[in-house]
């Protein structure tokens, strides 16, 4: 299954660029993403997805491959494992444009869960 999103962000480019890209600051924002640890440039964390009736908690690693502040460029590769199954997650996240106010994020995803024994709630 593939997942698709994008937002916009109504600031600066400086401002939107700031926050964007601070993982341990914007995570608590996002609902069903947990961060457990910050290893240098290393994000552990847990992220629930809900499809449907279908509710399953992936655990994985984020980092960024490309990250330059002077051209507001950034990738972000996120790999995660089914946490009570055999599914995996692979995420990429990356602006379309350097003005992220104009495209900011876009996250195609390919989801392959395996529900059996999914948790109906977090496992933090």
């Amino acid at each position: 299954m593939d997942l698709y999103d994008e937002f916009e962000v109504p600031l600066p480019v400086a401002e939107a660029w700031a926050v964007l890209t601070d993982i341990e600051k914007i995570t608590p924002c996002l609902p069903g993403i947990w961060l457990l640890e910050v290893e240098g440039e290393k994000y552990e964390g847990v992220v629930k997805v809900k499809v449907g009736p279908v509710t399953v908690w992936y655990e994985g690693i984020a980092r960024y491959l490309l990250l330059d502040a002077a051209a507001h460029k950034a990738v972000l590769k996120a790999e995660g494992s089914e946490i009570h199954g055999l599914g995996k997650a692979p995420l990429w996240s990356q602006p379309r444009s350097p003005l992220l106010q104009e495209a900011p994020m876009s996250k195609p995803s390919r989801l392959s869960p395996s529900t059996a024994g999914s948790p109906s709630s977090p496992p933090v």
